[in-house]
């Protein structure tokens, strides 16, 4: 037991790949450092350009220059766009050195050495290599943490200061991210992020619009304008916060048209739009018509029928998610729980008032821990039934559950 969980707890070493179009040469190569690093191979550029591609991550390529059809610099370049964080080393003879010094010098590569190269400078380089690939991305791992770290703090405070709009901003985060996963290319973290953090603006709002924009009451022409610069407050707030410039333009421009009629000049228009900002503005209207108790297909043929508004491309994806999502309906079952029950992800099925007549939380709100500890603290002071209706996933075979 020992053994195995040592086991998965062992990093998988990182993988090398070294590209020649001399198969004796790369036999050579296998041969000196196999004992050493996990090493693949590539007979030729195009065929390391499918590696990297197909086969990666990768932590070090490791290429000659003068190859034919696709030589060492250019495949290098392409393997720098496929995959940024592998670090480059290219191998070139005494007679092209100024080339690979130019090559150096206009694609960042990591270093070049002169062939033939010994095995313990080769191997040294590599270690090198490893050393700069461990750094750059335990440092792309500590910026993931921090920025979800904040994206947290920022939903929380959402969750309490308007529970309304962050039970809201819930709903559009799991059908936009699922709505992304239908569409080859889009960033699901940007996608998620954008939705989830949407509705901060709303913070801004007065109570008196808050509570008429949750009770779904008629707003006056000034109320309207007020809720449409939520985004733009939303989006001046995080450009504060290093890395999500792009979230920051996806909530900015989620009230965009496609064809950019009515926009302002500087807002994209059609695939210029973020796509991110094109999933909001299709996920956003669905859940406005949603929460009027339309059904999904009238939803969707009214969306199709606002000729230019949305991205086609995205309203089919949404109409694909939303199939997907009917048949997921079917794991879900109502049950009433006692407060001190209650668990985080479970999704609340009614409004949840206290005695004395607030809101606590909106009906489809999913119960974070920070808001279900709310819950049990007004029920300790004695203003919160102590009873709740929610709807739990259903475990299809309960031999999966043990």
């Amino acid at each position: 037991m020992e053994s195995a969980m040592s086991d998965a707890m062992t990093p998988e070493p990182e993988k090398i790949l070294l590209v020649d179009d001399d198969p004796n040469v790369l036999s050579g190569y296998v041969r000196q450092l196999r004992y050493r690093f996990k090493v693949d191979t590539a007979n030729g550029g195009a065929e390391g350009i499918l590696k990297v591609r197909d086969a990666g991550p990768y932590a070090v390529v490791v290429s000659d220059y003068r190859m034919p059809l696709v030589d060492g610099l250019s495949f290098l370049c392409a393997a720098r766009e496929s995959s940024p964080d592998t670090v480059r080393i290219m191998l070139t003879g005494q007679a092209e050195m100024q080339t690979a010094i130019d090559a150096i010098n206009k694609g960042g590569f990591f270093r070049f050495l002169i062939k033939p190269c010994p095995a313990d400078v080769l191997i040294a380089n590599i270690d090198d290599a490893l050393r700069q690939y461990r750094l750059v991305t335990a440092e792309k791992t500590l910026l993931g943490k921090t920025l979800r770290g904040s994206i947290e703090v920022l939903t929380e405070i959402l969750s309490m200061s308007s529970p309304v709009a962050f039970s809201r901003a819930s709903r559009i985060e799991k059908l936009a991210t699922g709505v992304g996963s239908q569409m080859e290319g889009a960033d699901l973290w940007e996608v998620s992020c954008s939705a989830m953090l949407s509705q901060i603006g709303y913070v801004t709002l007065t109570p008196t619009l808050q509570q008429k924009v949750a009770l779904k009451e008629e707003l006056t022409v000034q109320e309207q304008a007020e809720l449409k610069r939520h985004a733009g407050a939303t989006a001046q707030l995080l450009r504060r916060i290093p890395r999500l410039e792009t979230v920051a333009d996806a909530i900015r421009w989620q009230d965009a048209r496609f064809d950019g009629a009515g926009s302002d000049e500087d807002v994209p228009v059609g695939k210029k739009l973020p796509l991110s900002a094109r999933i909001l503005k299709a996920v956003i209207d669905y859940e406005e018509l949603a929460g009027q108790n339309w059904q999904p297909a009238a939803i969707i043929d009214l969306l199709k029928s606002r000729q230019g508004v949305y991205d086609p491309i995205v309203l089919l994806a949404l109409e694909q998610q939303l199939l997907a999502h009917g048949e997921k309906l079917k794991s879900w079952r109502l049950r009433e729980f006692k407060i001190e029950e209650l668990e985080a992800g479970m999704i609340l099925a009614e409004d949840v008032h206290a005695l004395s007549g607030l809101l606590i939380l909106p009906k489809g709100h999913e119960l974070s821990e920070l808001s279900r500890l709310r819950l049990i603290n007004f029920h300790h002071v004695g203003d919160l039934a102590g009873v709740i209706k929610a709807v739990v996933p259903v475990v299809a075979n309960p031999a999966e559950a043990v």
